[in-house]
């Protein structure tokens, strides 16, 4: 009798435990592709497929991402939306999806990349890429040697010396020019920006033309940093990253304008347009550059 009692309660033990874990179970994995739309420089909104019909909610993950999302009744609407905000424009983020509820979690979702700025477009204003668009870069190490990778050599035309300068060593005029043979990569027609930094000993007629007349305001005792940047038919002079001047100019008066500092070609006729003092840290971008980046630049010889 009792013998048989015994039995009886195992196999209703048996028959619940088998019952329980046969209703455990886990949502399926989202959809495995994760789309993202861009709303603006720092926010996407993503969607993806809900495959489960038992999860709690959803969550979203990746480097400095991590959202939850609400179960929603994937009848009335297959797909979960959710906007992330906060993101770092060019930065590169990658996220994944998984459903969970009481009994666990779904395998996450294949890994979704996007960056603001090279997937979407977007521009990045506070972004900074010092390689981007450079196409001549003068350090001047003893000599004048493009380090840009385009190989756009400059040559000394005159006498030039080496001493020290603003970054390193800086190349020295004296009553001397350079020139830069012609170049495809050289070339501009919307944009483009020179930065150097000067040390003149003084300035002849012509290169005061590059700072619109207001060469006061450059110190003649060490180094300015001076940047000159073209977008949009519009040219903008920064000394110490202070805007000094903004011109209208169409893309071959500019061209004229700027080969007073570095003419791309052998021009006899520059021989009154003498230089005479330092140059340094000379480069040349085939885009207009941000704010941020002419302060990374001028800060590299602070």
């Amino acid at each position: 009798m009792f013998k048989g009692k015994k039995s009886i309660l195992a196999l209703f033990c048996a028959t619940v435990l088998s019952t329980s874990y046969a209703e455990a179970t886990q949502p399926n994995t989202p959809g495995d592709y994760i789309g993202v739309t861009a709303i603006n420089e720092t926010s996407v909104r993503i969607n993806f497929l809900d495959n489960s019909d038992n999860e709690t909610g959803f969550r979203v993950f990746g480097e400095d991402i991590n959202i939850s999302i609400p179960a929603h009744d994937e009848n009335e609407h297959p797909y979960v939306y959710a906007n992330i905000s906060g993101l770092t424009c060019d930065k590169i983020y990658v996220v994944q999806a998984l459903a969970y509820n009481e009994d666990g979690t779904s395998a996450p979702t294949t890994p979704r990349a996007f960056n603001m700025h090279s997937t979407f477009g977007i521009e990045c204003p506070d972004s900074v890429n010092l390689n981007d668009g450079l196409v001549g870069y003068y350090e001047f190490e003893s000599n004048t040697l493009d380090s840009s990778g385009y190989n756009n050599d400059a040559i000394a035309h005159g006498t030039v010396s080496y001493q020290e300068g603003a970054i390193g060593q800086a190349i020295h005029f004296d009553q001397s020019y350079l020139t830069i043979p012609p170049s495809e990569s050289l070339t501009f027609e919307n944009e483009f920006s020179l930065t150097a930094f000067i040390h003149p000993d003084s300035l002849d007629e012509e290169w005061v033309k590059l700072f619109f007349g207001k060469e006061d305001l450059l110190d003649l005792s060490s180094y300015n940093f001076v940047s000159w940047i073209f977008k949009e038919n519009q040219l903008s002079v920064f000394i110490n990253n202070e805007l000094i001047q903004t011109v209208t100019m169409d893309t071959d008066t500019v061209k004229a304008y700027l080969s007073i500092l570095f003419a791309v070609d052998d021009d006899s006729e520059r021989a009154s347009n003498f230089y005479t003092g330092e140059l340094d840290d000379v480069r040349f971008y085939t885009r207009a550059l941000n704010p941020a980046e002419q302060e990374a630049l001028y800060q590299l010889a602070q």
